[in-house]
């Protein structure tokens, strides 16, 4: 078994994976849940590019809006759950890409200078 086929076993066996599974289930059958969950993302990307813009006005008024429609959100049974676990198994995600490219490039980079101390010191 590779390294990464034990990785997705470790989060497979995760009693919250299975949760989170059948929480996702539940919402995917449900237009109306969906297209909150897609309009309170939609929401956090307005926010995201207000800051960046400076629009503080309207920065105001969308975190108004998004904790309105954070609190409609609570109400669903479950949905609070998923999307804590969603953003857990996405950071997991994130840190493993982060730790293998980290890994990669340090392979890369020392490799690099033992291809270059070996080509200083041949005659």
């Amino acid at each position: 078994m590779t390294k990464l086929e034990e990785l997705i076993e470790i989060i497979k066996s995760d009693p919250n994976y299975n949760y989170y599974q059948e929480l996702e289930l539940k919402i995917n059958e449900s237009k109306e849940i969906k297209d909150k969950i897609n309009n309170l993302k939609k929401l956090q990307q307005e926010i995201v590019l207000a800051k960046e813009v400076g629009k503080v006005n309207l920065l105001s008024k969308l975190n108004e809006k998004y904790e309105l429609m954070l609190q409609e959100i609570e109400l669903i049974p479950g949905l609070l759950d998923y999307l804590e676990l969603q953003q857990y198994y996405n950071e997991l995600i994130q840190t493993v890409k982060d730790a293998v490219e980290n890994a990669a490039n340090e392979l890369i980079t020392n490799k690099w200078k033992i291809g270059l101390s070996i080509s200083e010191t041949s005659p």
